[in-house]
């Protein structure tokens, strides 16, 4: 008994400052390290900065380039970009209600002049739009013709037929 009882804290003994060490190197899993054909590459969990650790005379880590800090200086510069864009938006007086008739129609759009044409090509002038509905219309009568026009001759073909079958056609 006593024998074990030795065993046990001898090994306990030895293995707490192995196990103290490892918490304290892991630091919460704070690092991950990846092998690669040139050393270890080095992961910081609290930062997200990734190193290379190479043995040259001794073990270095060089901290590699990372775009996110040139993308974080530039979404901090458009948050400043656009507080004041907001503040000068809530600088601005706004129009008194009384000066806008509630049922006034917004302003037409400014009319584009049409660039004229270039030398060697023709004007193109596009239908407006009572032109096309007068087209619609034109196309709308002339369908609904034909229909009239197939469903009395289905009709026909219809009478006709129990006289073809009397005549013995």
């Amino acid at each position: 008994m006593r024998a074990i009882a030795a065993v046990l804290l001898l090994s306990l003994a030895t293995g707490a400052p192995a196990l103290a060490e490892g918490a304290h190197e892991n630091d919460n899993g704070r690092f991950t390290f990846k092998e690669v054909p040139d050393g270890m590459l080095r992961l910081d969990g609290r930062t997200g900065q990734v190193s290379l650790c190479s043995k040259v005379a001794e073990w270095a880590c060089r901290t590699l380039a990372d775009d996110r800090a040139a993308l974080e200086e530039e979404i901090g510069r458009l948050l400043d970009e656009n507080e004041a864009l907001r503040k000068q938006l809530a600088a601005r007086a706004p129009v008194p209600p009384e000066t806008v008739p509630p049922n006034a129609a917004p302003p037409p759009p400014p009319a584009v002049a049409p660039a004229p044409p270039k030398q060697g090509e023709r004007e193109l002038n596009l239908p407006s739009d009572a032109d096309v509905n007068r087209m619609m219309a034109f196309l709308e009568k002339m369908w609904r013709r034909l229909l009239d026009m197939a469903q009395r001759t289905q009709r026909e073909l219809d009478q006709d037929r129990p006289r073809a079958q009397k005549n013995g056609i």
